[in-house]
Parts: C-alpha cells; sequence; structure tokens
C-alpha cells in the first residue's frame, strides 16, 4: 500500500506539478499551524526561540521584583533628606536617576505582560507586587515636601478639640491673635518642632473637613 501511494505521488508530480506544489504548500501550512496551537505562550506568528527560554511573564516578574529593591533603595536614600539637611546637601540627582530607573523598568514590565491572558493567581501576584514596592515607603523619610507638618498640627488641633480654621499655627506659636486658648498654645509648645516647620505657617489651614477628620484619626 505505501508503495501505491508513492506511485501515485511520483504520477501526480510529473503529470500535474502546480497542484502536486499547492498540495505540499498547504500540508506545510497545516504543521505549522499545529505547532503553533501546542505553544500558547507564544503570540501570533511568533517563532523566536528565545520566547521559549524566556517567556514574556518570567521577564515581567523579575523586572517587578528589580522593583521592589529600587523602592528599598530609595527608602535607604531617603535619610538623606531629612529637614535638618540641605537642600545642597540632599541626594536630588540620587533620586530623579532611581526614579527614572524604575520608570524604564515598569515599562519593560507591562509590555512584558502584554500578550499574557490575566487570571485570578497573576492577578494575587500584581497585588502582592503592589504592596511590597509600597511597604518601604512606610518607613521612610518624606522627600522634598514638607505638608505632613500641617496635617500633623491640623490634626493634633481638632483632636483637642479646636477648630483648625480659626487660628493659623503662626499665630499659635506667636500667640499675636486675640482669644487664642491657652490650652491650644500649651499644644504648639508640646508639639515642637512640628509647627515650626509649617510651611507658610501664617495662613490658616485650607484643606476640607473630610481632610481634617481623616488627619484626627491618623
Amino acid at each position: 500500500m505505501p508503495d501505491d501511494l508513492f506511485r501515485d505521488s511520483e504520477r501526480e508530480m510529473f503529470y500535474n506539478p502546480w497542484v502536486y506544489r499547492k498540495k505540499i504548500a498547504m500540508q506545510t501550512q497545516l504543521g505549522k499551524t499545529q505547532e503553533a496551537a501546542q505553544s500558547p505562550m507564544d503570540g501570533p506568528g511568533d517563532r523566536n526561540p528565545r520566547n521559549h527560554e524566556n517567556p514574556p511573564s518570567l521577564k515581567g516578574w523579575t523586572a517587578g521584583v528589580v522593583l521592589v529593591f529600587l523602592m528599598c533603595f530609595l527608602a535607604l536614600l531617603s535619610r538623606g533628606f531629612d529637614y535638618e539637611v540641605q537642600d545642597q546637601q540632599k541626594p536630588i540627582l540620587w533620586l530623579v536617576g532611581v526614579m527614572m530607573a524604575a520608570g524604564i523598568i515598569h515599562l519593560f514590565a507591562v509590555s512584558s505582560f502584554r500578550r499574557i491572558r490575566l487570571d485570578r493567581r497573576m492577578a494575587m501576584g500584581f497585588i502582592a507586587l503592589g504592596l511590597a514596592m509600597r511597604m518601604p515607603m512606610f518607613v521612610s523619610t518624606p522627600m522634598l515636601e514638607d505638608d505632613h507638618y500641617r496635617y500633623l498640627w491640623d490634626g493634633g488641633v481638632l483632636a483637642s478639640g479646636f477648630n483648625p480654621y480659626r487660628f493659623s499655627p503662626g499665630d499659635v506659636r506667636r500667640g499675636v491673635s486675640p482669644g487664642i486658648p491657652e490650652k491650644l498654645r500649651q499644644l504648639a509648645e508640646e508639639a515642637s518642632p512640628v509647627p515650626e516647620r509649617i510651611n507658610y505657617p501664617y495662613l490658616r489651614t485650607i484643606y476640607p473637613p473630610i481632610v481634617q477628620v481623616a488627619n484626627r484619626d491618623s
């Protein structure tokens, strides 16, 4: 039987070569389609063997781990942004360089997961990575900002039973405005150096009531 099929193929190739070549091309294309279906991690038309060795998801997770280490490095770097440190001595260039590197790595990680179908396990991994990147910031020093001193002062004033919109922190410190309660002046002394570090201390707070409640509860 195989000999008969071989003779039929030879006869067809001799008498009708165009049909024979078309049949061979269709069989080749069918084989490629079946091979691609057995490789679900490859994208459409992806025949690069490197993608089998280093799947895109592995590259993305590696980039995520690198981002976690960069955030830990930022937490250590933040010690150089203490309020007592002069602006000329703060590692601002290091901060800019690390943030630029983190942005590039983040774009690479996003592009690596572009063709990967999201499932529950992957979504939980994304959440875990996001939390891991934010945890070092809870123990870091605020960098290039001092708004948190205003938040602390407003929250302390409200927690002590006073209206944070009535007096500015500068007036409370100096005692120049009439009607400032003695307990509020005592709070300014006990909260030192928070009132002294507030930006624009001569201005009353501008934050809405819901923010004041959050400041008090924090």
